[in-house]
């Protein structure tokens, strides 16, 4: 869209000095068209200096979003060590939990066994 204008903005500039040539039209004519001309690539040349300005703003604001998405991406790293830790910490545990919860169900069965044992005395069995 833009590019389109500025063809137009170029070619009303530059037809409108080939035309004066072309007429050979008085002094204060061509100083006119002169002065319109200036006037336009001023208007022009503003525009232009406006539209950086606005790209630069934007480009300095994403730097700074970047800037703010790296540290926190970076914070985020350090948690993620740490959860992965803490996710380690609690399988151990887990696996030992189970160990003592199997331990101890072998060693509740052992003694009630062994009171039974002693407790009936069962004669077909080996004493």
């Amino acid at each position: 869209m833009s590019e389109l204008r500025q063809r137009k903005n170029r070619n009303q500039l530059f037809d409108n000095v080939s035309e004066t040539n072309l007429k050979a039209s008085s002094a204060d004519d061509d100083a006119k068209a002169v002065t319109t001309s200036y006037l336009r690539t001023k208007a022009m040349i503003q525009q232009e200096l406006h539209r950086v300005h606005n790209v630069t703003n934007v480009i300095d604001q994403d730097g700074k979003i970047l800037q703010d998405t790296s540290r926190t991406h970076k914070g985020l790293g350090s948690m993620v060590k740490n959860a992965r830790k803490t996710l380690g910490v609690l399988k151990r545990q887990d696996v030992q939990e189970a160990l003592v919860f199997w331990a101890a169900l072998v060693f509740f069965y052992l003694s009630a066994l062994y009171v039974f044992w002693t407790r009936m005395r069962i004669p077909f069995l080996l004493w």
